[in-house]
């Protein structure tokens, strides 16, 4: 025989037994499912409970006669001849005497008669599962030999390549996708500022590579000032005329537009509120001539009155009247919490209200823990009830967030000058009139500059006189010197811009007032 003719012989003798075993598979499937159908149907089951069950019954094993066994046999048959008949003629394969032989050896021996439900293989369900598997073997052989689709190929490819373009990209711009997650985490934390700081250091790699890093960089920054309040309007004024020049009316920018809608917002009612303050000399006609230069134009409610509530504290106005105007600021809705809830707070501290104006500073402080009037705010409160330590404590804890700030420098200067340590006073008191960035401000640090240095001066005249020897004596008199120079270089600085000294300032000077009932006992401050 050929070889040829030898592969074709053994490949046709493996069909056939492969035919033969799925040919003996089939079988032994009818005859398990004539089984499951008479244990369904009942008919095997009466067949057993009619089966005798006398614990006295002679033992089937013991060694019988030939004559015993025929007996017991034919007994055994007439009983459920009539049951097997019907149950051949639905499956005449199955092998049903040796089915029936079994299941009453079972009932007379008290085993329990259970079926046990073969399991089928997951794919076809037609095919008991191999051993340890879910599937056939028939299942199993053409899985191995399952084809791919070639496009089935490119899928793993293309993953790859989009994993090593990600990696690529991101070392590219590292700096920035860190710095920007650095950022977001500060501001989830609350510390607005140092998450501006943060963008503000990546500012110049995102102006060279803004299409990459997209508009939502921008728009994260946008937010942060726009949380930080009207403080720093200008601020995110010049961020959009930076870095939204010419797609700022695109729809993707519809925040920033929105931004800068409000900012123009603002600045209309300072023009109109500037306007009218020059030519006003009461409140009556102040509030009167604001309101007509509004007029026809779109000014934003919560602007209008905010700079109403300034007028009252120009002209003097009562607590009530300055509460109307914030009511009507809060009106507006929460979006306009910077605005009215610093308004809230001096007006709680005016009240002498100060556990409330406490409750205000936690709110100020949960709205941007680096907002520095939540704790310029809370240092007065602390001061005005008597507790200089905790009103300290406040304040160093604003001036470790923003050690220049002239309003908390003035505050921590006012707390030296009361523990009459007139050195530090004077340091921190030039260090507010040095960072004094509003006229509010401004008057406020001059004024207790000049304070601190008239006590000063006057405490080295009281030096000079105590003294004893010419040499402490000149030294003291130099040093007395230097100091009327600097107040009177204040002094002229101040008249140049045409401010003054507070009034409290002065009755102090002139021995009319002490610090404790200007610091402690009044109002406690010149200008917020």
């Amino acid at each position: 025989m050929s070889t040829d003719n030898l592969k074709q012989a053994e490949k046709e003798a493996a069909k056939a037994k492969k035919k033969a075993e799925k040919a003996a598979r089939k079988a032994e499937k009818m005859k398990d499912k004539a089984r499951r159908k008479a244990l369904k149907d009942g008919t095997l089951k009466a067949a057993l409970d009619e089966a005798p069950t006398d614990p006295n019954a002679p033992d089937p094993l013991r060694p019988r006669t030939e004559e015993e066994l025929k007996v017991e046999l034919e007994d055994l048959r007439a009983m459920v001849q009539g049951e097997i008949d019907e149950m051949r003629e639905q499956a005449p394969d199955a092998e049903w005497d040796d089915i029936v032989k079994q299941a009453l050896y079972e009932k007379q021996h008290g085993i329990k008669a259970e079926y046990h439900r073969p399991v089928m293989c997951d794919i076809c369900g037609e095919h008991e599962v191999v051993e340890g598997t879910d599937y056939c073997e028939e299942c199993l052989d053409d899985m191995k030999h399952y084809p791919f689709e070639w496009w089935q190929f490119i899928i793993p490819v293309m993953a790859v390549f989009f994993l090593v373009f990600g990696i690529l990209l991101c070392h590219e711009g590292w700096d920035v996708y860190h710095g920007t997650a650095q950022a977001q985490s500060l501001a989830r934390e609350g510390k607005l500022m140092s998450a501006l700081d943060k963008y503000g250091e990546l500012n110049g790699q995102i102006a060279e590579g803004s299409d990459t890093y997209g508009f939502q960089y921008r728009k994260n920054q946008v937010k942060l000032l726009n949380q930080t309040g009207v403080q720093q309007f200008g601020v995110l004024d010049n961020y959009l005329e930076a870095y939204y020049p010419n797609d700022l009316n695109k729809w993707y920018n519809r925040y920033a537009r929105q931004s800068k809608e409000r900012i123009d917002e603002y600045e209309a009612a300072y023009n109109c509120f500037e306007e009218a303050a020059q030519s006003s000399k009461d409140f009556k006609s102040l509030i009167k001539t604001y309101d007509k230069a509004m007029e026809g134009k779109d000014i934003n409610p919560a602007f209008a009155n905010y700079y109403r509530y300034y007028a009252c504290l120009i002209y003097e106005q009562g607590i009530d009247t300055q509460k109307k105007y914030v009511e009507a600021i809060k009106a507006q809705g929460e979006e306009y919490e910077s605005l009215y809830l610093p308004l809230e707070t001096e007006i709680a501290l005016t009240e002498k209200d100060y556990d409330k104006a406490l409750s205000l500073c936690d709110m100020l402080e949960n709205r941007n823990v680096e907002d520095v009037y939540a704790y310029v705010y809370r240092t007065v409160a602390y001061r005005l009830k008597g507790d200089l330590k905790a009103a300290a404590s406040a304040c160093d804890a604003g001036l470790k967030i923003d050690g220049t700030a002239s309003t908390l420098n003035y505050q921590r200067a006012i707390l030296f000058l009361l523990e009459g340590d007139y050195k530090l006073a004077s340091t921190y008191a030039e260090e507010a009139h040095a960072n004094a960035a509003t006229a509010n401000n401004y008057v406020s640090a001059c004024s207790i500059y000049s304070l601190v240095l008239q006590e000063q001066i006057a405490d080295k005249t009281a030096a000079i006189k105590a003294a004893k020897d010419a040499d402490t004596k000149t030294k003291l008199k130099s040093e007395r010197a230097d100091l009327k120079s600097t107040l009177e270089s204040l002094n002229t600085e101040m008249e140049e811009y045409g401010y003054e000294v507070s009034p409290d300032v002065a009755k102090v000077i002139a021995g009319k007032k002490t610090l404790d009932e200007v610091f402690l006992k009044g109002e406690g401050d010149f200008a917020w």
